[in-house]
């Protein structure tokens, strides 16, 4: 039988994630620091969960934008009359990164999420836009966005833990 190594293989997806890199990180999602860094300027000092956030790179937002928009036009491009279909291809994106990625990405994710479906809210109700009525709908729309996508890669990452935790 098969020994499980303790190190992860390398697969197709993960060719790519130096695509999605903001930086060089430790294994835990905390950021490395640099020769000359001190490790008063490494975090900033604050609540830890403040010091977890890193702002993402713009190459990396930007396919993060894209995944996201995918999953939502292709969703409901698949099922075109259902409601809030787009929605369920944010939460696939956030999944999907979350799940073949090592890296924290909520707040490219959730940035992502309610633009793309905030943009996507607006054009579906332009009209009602342009009536006065449509910032609330868009707000509504993009705060629905983000919380999809950041759901959708915590469960991925859930799923990753699980399916890479010794037992």
């Amino acid at each position: 039988m098969a020994e499980r190594t303790d190190e992860p293989t390398r697969s197709g997806v993960e060719e790519y994630e130096d695509l999605l890199d903001d930086g060089p990180t430790t294994s835990r999602g905390g950021r490395e620091m640099a020769a000359g860094e001190s490790s008063t300027t490494a975090e900033p000092s604050g609540s830890r969960f403040g010091s977890r956030l890193r702002t993402p790179s713009l190459s990396s937002f930007l396919l993060t934008l894209a995944l996201v928009v995918v999953g939502m036009v292709g969703t409901g491009t698949l099922v075109p009359f259902v409601p809030f279909t787009g929605l369920l291809g944010v939460f696939a994106a956030g999944f999907g990164l979350g799940a073949l990625s090592d890296r924290q990405r909520y707040v490219s994710l959730a940035v992502a999420g309610a633009l793309a479906v905030g943009v996507g809210t607006l054009f579906d109700y332009l009209v009602i836009s342009l009536l006065g009525v449509g910032l609330p709908l868009v707000a509504v729309g993009a705060g629905a966005g983000a919380v999809a996508a950041v759901l959708g890669h915590y469960f991925g990452r859930d799923l990753r833990d699980g399916l890479t935790e010794e037992l």
